[in-house]
């Protein structure tokens, strides 16, 4: 490999990376997270009540 086509090369993997961080492409583009339902919290009856620090609550 001669030294004109190398810093070709290198020069265009650099740009290449730069551009991909400061504007990311997502290749595989699955369902995300905000298309889904929210997310449904259950509280624990059986869970022990946190109230201060330092006071037994057991």
């Amino acid at each position: 490999m001669n030294r004109k086509n190398f810093f070709t090369k290198f020069s265009l993997a650099v740009l290449g990376l730069t551009l991909i961080k400061i504007r990311p492409v997502k290749f595989s583009r699955g369902k995300s997270v905000t298309d889904s339902s929210p997310v449904k919290i259950k509280v624990n009856k059986l869970a022990v009540k946190r109230e201060k620090a330092g006071v037994k609550n057991v």
